[in-house]
């Protein structure tokens, strides 16, 4: 916490101790043509991953899947956790997937913002990119048992 930037550390006791949240802007990256609204789930793309493997994966069902990975996880890596939790339901059952922050470089980070992009469009609910939550000095808290909102042009607003 001591590593958090002034504004992460004004979320964090916001989260832990006010009753209100900042309305944020997130960006569509496949055609959400509705508001969606869900409690939060996720965390690191590999450890729901090995969930999945492990047969011990949550339901997402009215659930916004929060994802963001480490950059010590190659593009090959990212593609076949992506895929299959794709293929074990996990997108399937969301209310909305979330793509936060993917710490990789230069033409790794752009060849995996390319596939996920690509695979928004095969994903049944909505995606949005953009919520500040990973390893990251900038990063938000998530408070599972608060429900959030996502207008269909991106706009989260926390109850």
């Amino acid at each position: 916490a001591g590593k958090l930037t002034p504004d992460a550390e004004d979320w964090f006791r916001r989260t832990m101790f006010v009753s209100s949240l900042p309305e944020m802007r997130v960006k569509p990256l496949n055609n959400a043509k509705k508001e969606v609204r869900g409690l939060p789930m996720g965390g690191h793309l590999e450890r729901l991953h090995r969930l999945l493997e492990m047969r011990l994966l949550p339901s997402s069902r009215g659930r916004i899947v929060f994802i963001e990975c480490t950059a010590k996880y190659s593009f090959e890596k990212v593609k076949e956790c992506l895929e299959d939790l794709k293929r074990g339901g996990l997108f399937k059952e969301a209310e909305a997937v979330l793509i936060c922050n993917f710490k990789h470089d230069g033409e790794e980070r752009e060849k995996i913002m390319s596939l996920i992009k690509e695979m928004s469009t095969e994903i049944e609910c909505p995606v949005f990119e953009g919520f500040q939550y990973g390893h990251i000095h900038d990063s938000r808290l998530l408070d599972f048992w608060r429900p959030l909102t996502i207008t269909s042009d991106g706009i989260m607003q926390w109850e």
